[in-house]
């Protein structure tokens, strides 16, 4: 699937407006990139072990790594916001009421 998506974003580099030939291959042909999606993951299964796998192996570590990473940041920041907009509105109104819609969600 990295490889797939790899391949979707480099044919994507540079296309600023849904006019452009290139994005019609990004919003439609969906046969086609099933099909595709699906044969680069059956033949995945046909990759010999050697340097590649090895090699395939670190690249997909350092890439759940940095998914992780930017999910963690993510969710940090979405429990930020979502904090201070209820500390707002506890301040500003029924404060009894998001007191306790904060105890029970944390």
């Amino acid at each position: 699937m990295a490889m797939f998506f790899l391949l979707f974003s480099l044919l994507m580099i540079k296309v600023k407006s849904s006019q452009d030939p290139r994005a019609a291959l990004h919003n439609g042909f969906w046969f086609f990139k099933c099909a595709a999606a699906l044969g680069i993951t059956i033949g995945s299964f046909f990759i010999s072990e050697g340097p590649f796998t090895t090699v395939w192996f670190y690249i997909g570590m350092a890439g759940a790594f940095c998914f992780i990473l930017i999910q963690l940041v993510l969710l940090i920041d979405f429990a930020h916001s979502w904090n201070e907009s209820w500390v707002e509105k506890m301040e500003e109104g029924n404060s009894r009421c998001w007191y306790a819609v904060a105890f029970i969600v944390q």
